[in-house]
C-alpha cells in the first residue's frame, strides 16, 4: 500500500512538455502564452469588435482579463481560421470578431455576475425574455468555457459590397432560443422551416438570415471547426490542441506577435481606368489616376508627406472641423443606443437644424477638455491627428487595401480607445471609401478624406475654371473667426449658390462676408441626400480635358474648400508649385462643432456600436 501511494505522489509530481506548454500531470491551467498569436496576424483582413473590453455587453462593464481590445487563439486555430477568412473573402465577406481566447479570470468574472441577481441593468439588450436566474440552467453561464482552451471564436459576417454587417437576424451573445442554430431552420440540410415555436414570445427570422447564418457555418465546417447547439455564432477546431488546458493569461498584445512598423509604406492599386498610390502615413491617398490623369495633388516621394506639414489625401480625424473651444459637453455622451440616430438622424428631438439649439440645458457637469490648437478649437482632432499616425495595411489585393489605426482612449483628450478601418476599391471608374469603427467609451467621430482634386491634367493650374455643381440648398454659417455660429443660412441669392453648374471663379471674389473670412470657399454644405450612394450630391467638371467626377455619399454634409492657403512657396509633383486655389476638397462628413449644436446630426459613438460611413467619386468623360 505504501508502495502503490508513492508510485502516485511520483506520477502526479512529474513535469511533462505539450506542444511547447509546461505543467505537470495534475494541473489544468497555466499562463503559458508562447502557442498562441494574435488573430489578425493571420487574418489580417479581420474586423475585432471586442465586446468583453467594452462596457456593451450582457454583464454592462468591461470583463476582467481583457487588458487590450485584441483577439488571441492557438496557431493551430487561427491558421484554420485563415483558411475560413480566404473563403469567403472570395464571396464578397470579411469576419468581424467579437470574442476568441476567453481567460479563465473572464469566465470568473461571469459567473460572479449571474450569481448576482439584482444586476440586471443590461437585460432589456441581451435576454429581455429570460429571468436572470435560469442563466445557469439553461447553460448560457458556465464555470468553464472552451474559449479558455484558445480554440474558439465567436464571429460574423461582415458584407464588403454594402459595407455593413450580414444580418443574422439576432445579435451576439442574445440569451435565448433565437440564437440556436435550429432555430427556424434545420441546419444540417440548410433548410428554412420558419418553425419558431422555442421563442417564448414568438419571435422568428426570416428565411435570408437564416441563410445567412448557414454561409458562415457552411464555411467553418468546411475549414475544420464545430458548433455549438445554443449559439449560432460560436465555433471550435474540432481538433483543437489543448483540449483539456485552461489558459490564465490576460487578453493583451502578445509580445510574439507582430509589431506595427513605424516606417513609411505603400502600395499601388489598379481597376479598369483607375490607379492609385496609397501610403500607410495619414492612410493618404497619394496618387489617383483615371484614364493615366493624375487628379490629386501630393509629392512624388512619400518621405516629403512627413516633412512638409499639409493634409494631401489624407484621412483626417477623430474629427474633421472644429470642435469650438475643444468643449465635448459629457451630456452630449449620455445618449443611449436607441436614441442615436446615425448617419443623416436628429438627436434630442431637434425639429429645425437650420436653427442654433442649446445643448444639454440644465446639466451642471460640463465638458471635456479636448486639446486646442492657437486658435483656442480643436481642429481636425488636435496633433497629432489622424493624418499623422502610422497606420497599419492589415488588407489588400489588386484593387482594395485596409488601412487600421488604434487611437488611445485619452488621445488628444478623446475618451474611448478607437479603432479605425479605412478600405479603399477601386471600381472601373470610381473610388469607394469605407470607414468602419468601434469604441471602448462614449466618444464622437466625424473622419473625412482630405484629397485636393484638380481634373485640369496640370496640378498647377487654379480650378476656378471648373464647372461646379452641388446639391445643397444651405451652408453653416461663421463668425469672423471661422468659428460656425450653429445656423445654417439659404444659399438662394449668394456666391454659394451652385445647384446649377457654375465655374468656381465666377463669384469666389464677390462682396460677401462669409467669403471674406474665409478667403474663398471653405464651407460646410447641408447635402440634399435622400438616396445615399445613389444619387450624386456634386459634380466637378473640367471642359478643357472632358474629365467629370461625381460625389456620392452617406454623410449629411460636405465642406467644400478651394486651396485657398496656397501661394506658390510649395511645391509638390513634378516640382510643380502649388499656388492658390489650384484644387478643390470635398470633405463629406457630419458638421463641425456637432458636439456643441444638438439641432445637427449626432456625431456620437457608443461601445457595442460599429461606426459605418461610405463615399465614392466617381469619374468619367463628357460627351461630345
Amino acid at each position: 500500500m505504501i508502495r502503490r501511494l508513492a508510485i502516485v505522489i511520483i506520477i502526479l509530481s512529474l513535469q511533462f512538455t505539450v506542444y511547447g506548454l509546461r505543467f505537470t500531470a495534475s494541473a489544468q491551467e497555466t499562463d503559458d502564452s508562447s502557442q498562441f498569436i494574435t488573430l489578425t496576424d493571420a487574418v489580417p483582413d479581420a474586423i475585432l469588435e471586442i465586446r468583453y473590453f467594452s462596457t456593451y455587453n450582457f454583464a454592462g462593464t468591461r470583463i476582467d482579463g481583457y487588458e487590450s481590445p485584441t483577439a488571441l487563439l492557438t496557431k493551430r486555430a487561427a491558421e484554420a481560421l485563415r483558411a475560413v477568412s480566404d473563403e469567403l473573402c472570395s464571396q464578397g465577406y470579411r469576419l468581424k470578431i467579437y470574442d476568441a481566447y476567453r481567460p479563465q479570470k473572464a469566465v470568473d468574472h461571469f459567473v460572479r455576475w449571474a450569481a448576482d441577481l439584482t444586476d440586471t441593468k443590461m437585460k432589456p439588450y441581451f435576454y429581455p425574455d429570460l429571468d436572470k436566474s435560469v442563466l445557469f440552467d439553461q447553460g448560457y453561464i458556465a464555470e468553464k468555457s472552451g474559449h479558455t482552451r484558445g480554440s474558439t471564436v465567436d464571429l460574423t459576417l461582415f458584407d464588403m459590397q454594402t459595407g455593413k454587417e450580414l444580418d443574422m437576424g439576432g445579435t451576439f451573445d442574445w440569451f435565448g432560443p433565437e440564437s440556436h442554430p435550429d432555430f427556424c431552420g434545420n441546419p444540417d440540410t440548410g433548410e428554412y422551416t420558419g418553425d419558431n415555436s422555442k421563442s417564448p414570445v414568438g419571435r422568428s427570422i426570416t428565411a435570408k438570415q437564416f441563410a445567412n447564418r448557414m454561409i458562415l457555418r457552411k464555411a467553418m465546417l468546411a475549414h475544420g471547426f464545430k458548433p455549438i447547439d445554443t449559439e449560432w455564432w460560436h465555433f471550435t477546431l474540432a481538433n483543437e490542441p489543448f483540449p483539456n488546458t485552461f489558459f490564465t493569461f490576460p487578453v493583451r498584445q502578445l509580445n510574439n506577435s507582430a509589431a506595427h512598423a513605424q516606417e513609411m509604406q505603400s502600395l499601388s492599386l489598379r481597376n479598369g481606368n483607375m490607379e492609385m498610390n496609397v501610403i500607410n502615413y495619414g492612410a493618404r491617398i497619394q496618387t489617383l489616376k483615371f484614364a493615366g490623369q493624375d487628379m490629386v495633388l501630393g509629392f512624388d516621394t512619400i518621405s516629403h508627406y512627413t516633412q512638409k506639414k499639409q493634409n494631401f489625401g489624407a484621412t483626417v480625424g477623430r474629427y474633421i472641423g472644429r470642435i469650438i473651444g475643444g468643449k465635448l459637453p459629457y451630456c452630449y455622451l449620455d445618449e443611449t443606443p436607441t436614441a442615436t440616430k446615425r448617419p443623416n438622424g436628429l438627436r434630442n428631438g431637434a425639429k429645425d437644424p437650420t436653427k442654433k439649439s442649446s445643448p444639454c440645458r440644465g446639466d451642471k457637469r460640463g465638458a471635456i477638455q479636448l486639446q486646442v490648437g492657437s486658435n483656442g478649437d480643436c481642429s481636425h482632432g488636435g496633433t497629432p491627428g489622424f493624418s499623422q499616425q502610422y497606420w497599419t495595411f492589415t488588407f489588400h489585393n489588386d484593387s482594395t487595401c485596409t488601412l487600421r489605426f488604434v487611437s488611445p482612449d485619452g488621445e488628444n483628450g478623446f475618451p474611448g480607445e478607437l479603432t479605425l478601418d479605412v478600405t479603399y476599391t477601386l471600381q472601373h471608374d470610381a473610388l469607394r471609401i469605407d470607414y468602419s469603427a468601434t469604441t471602448t467609451k462614449p466618444t464622437v467621430l466625424n473622419p473625412s478624406n482630405h484629397s485636393f482634386f484638380n481634373l485640369s491634367a496640370n496640378l498647377g493650374e487654379t480650378v476656378l475654371n471648373e464647372l461646379l455643381w452641388i446639391n445643397g440648398d444651405s451652408t453653416a454659417l461663421y463668425n469672423s473667426n471661422k468659428q460656425v455660429t450653429g445656423t445654417l443660412a439659404s444659399v438662394t441669392g449668394t456666391p454659394f449658390d451652385f445647384r446649377k453648374p457654375t465655374t468656381i471663379g465666377e463669384r469666389i471674389n464677390a462682396d460677401n462676408e462669409q467669403l471674406k473670412v474665409t478667403k474663398g470657399y471653405d464651407h460646410c454644405y447641408r447635402l440634399n441626400n435622400s438616396c445615399p450612394l445613389v444619387t450624386p450630391v456634386a459634380r466637378l467638371s473640367d471642359l478643357s480635358t472632358g474629365v467629370s467626377m461625381e460625389v456620392f455619399t452617406t454623410e449629411p454634409a460636405m465642406q467644400i474648400y478651394t486651396a485657398n492657403s496656397h501661394n506658390g512657396s510649395l511645391k509638390g509633383k513634378q516640382g510643380i508649385p502649388y499656388i492658390k486655389q489650384n484644387a478643390i476638397c470635398f470633405e463629406t462628413m457630419h458638421f463641425p462643432d456637432s458636439p456643441n449644436n444638438p439641432q445637427w446630426p449626432s456625431t456620437l459613438l457608443l461601445p457595442g456600436e460599429t461606426f459605418h460611413s461610405t463615399t465614392i467619386y466617381r469619374f468619367s468623360i463628357l460627351s461630345e
